[in-house]
Protein backbone atom coordinates (compact mmCIF):
# COMPACT_ATOMS: atom_id res chain seq x y z
CA UNK A 1 0.00 0.00 0.00
CA UNK A 2 1.42 3.17 -0.87
CA UNK A 3 1.35 6.61 1.27
CA UNK A 4 -1.20 8.18 -1.13
CA UNK A 5 -3.63 4.89 -0.31
CA UNK A 6 -2.63 5.11 3.24
CA UNK A 7 -3.46 8.27 3.22
CA UNK A 8 -6.80 8.04 1.43
CA UNK A 9 -8.18 5.04 4.22
CA UNK A 10 -7.16 8.29 6.80
CA UNK A 11 -9.42 10.40 5.78
CA UNK A 12 -12.20 7.80 4.97
CA UNK A 13 -11.90 6.28 8.57
CA UNK A 14 -12.16 10.48 9.64
CA UNK A 15 -15.21 10.30 7.82
CA UNK A 16 -16.85 7.64 9.03
CA UNK A 17 -16.17 7.38 12.36
CA UNK A 18 -14.65 4.00 12.22
CA UNK A 19 -11.94 1.80 9.56
CA UNK A 20 -12.36 -1.41 8.41
CA UNK A 21 -9.63 -3.40 6.64
CA UNK A 22 -9.87 -6.59 5.22
CA UNK A 23 -6.39 -9.27 5.10
CA UNK A 24 -4.27 -6.25 5.91
CA UNK A 25 -3.19 -7.65 9.46
CA UNK A 26 -3.33 -10.96 9.06
CA UNK A 27 -4.64 -13.13 5.82
CA UNK A 28 -7.78 -14.32 7.19
CA UNK A 29 -9.58 -11.35 9.12
CA UNK A 30 -11.39 -8.57 9.02
CA UNK A 31 -10.27 -5.71 11.23
CA UNK A 32 -12.50 -2.90 12.73
CA UNK A 33 -11.61 -0.02 14.87
CA UNK A 34 -12.92 2.87 16.28
CA UNK A 35 -11.34 5.85 18.23
CA UNK A 36 -11.55 6.66 21.83
CA UNK A 37 -11.34 10.44 22.22
CA UNK A 38 -10.45 13.28 24.29
CA UNK A 39 -13.08 15.95 25.31
CA UNK A 40 -11.37 18.01 22.47
CA UNK A 41 -11.89 14.93 20.02
CA UNK A 42 -8.32 14.18 19.72
CA UNK A 43 -7.57 10.17 19.23
CA UNK A 44 -6.26 8.45 22.10
CA UNK A 45 -7.13 5.08 22.12
CA UNK A 46 -9.17 2.23 19.91
CA UNK A 47 -12.16 -0.38 20.45
CA UNK A 48 -10.99 -3.01 18.10
CA UNK A 49 -12.02 -6.20 16.79
CA UNK A 50 -10.92 -9.07 14.31
CA UNK A 51 -13.51 -11.60 12.79
CA UNK A 52 -12.63 -14.33 10.57
CA UNK A 53 -13.52 -13.94 6.89
CA UNK A 54 -14.68 -17.43 6.93
CA UNK A 55 -17.64 -16.38 8.99
CA UNK A 56 -18.17 -12.90 7.85
CA UNK A 57 -18.51 -10.51 5.19
CA UNK A 58 -16.84 -7.22 5.06
CA UNK A 59 -20.97 -5.76 4.52
CA UNK A 60 -22.39 -7.83 7.07
CA UNK A 61 -19.61 -6.66 9.55
CA UNK A 62 -20.21 -2.86 8.48
CA UNK A 63 -24.17 -3.54 9.07
CA UNK A 64 -23.78 -5.70 12.55
CA UNK A 65 -20.40 -5.16 14.46
CA UNK A 66 -19.40 -1.82 13.20
CA UNK A 67 -22.73 0.14 14.79
CA UNK A 68 -21.63 -1.71 18.06
CA UNK A 69 -17.82 -0.85 18.00
CA UNK A 70 -18.55 2.72 17.45
CA UNK A 71 -21.12 2.72 20.33
CA UNK A 72 -18.75 1.41 22.74
CA UNK A 73 -15.94 3.77 21.85
CA UNK A 74 -18.49 6.89 22.01
CA UNK A 75 -19.66 5.35 25.25
CA UNK A 76 -15.66 5.61 26.50
CA UNK A 77 -14.93 9.04 25.20
CA UNK A 78 -16.06 11.80 27.53
CA UNK A 79 -18.99 14.17 25.67
CA UNK A 80 -18.09 17.08 23.85
CA UNK A 81 -18.63 20.57 24.94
Amino acid sequence: MDRGQILENILTARDKGYCMSLRQVLPDEINIAAPICTMDGTPVAAIHCSLPIIRWTLEQAEAEIVPHIVETARSISPPRP
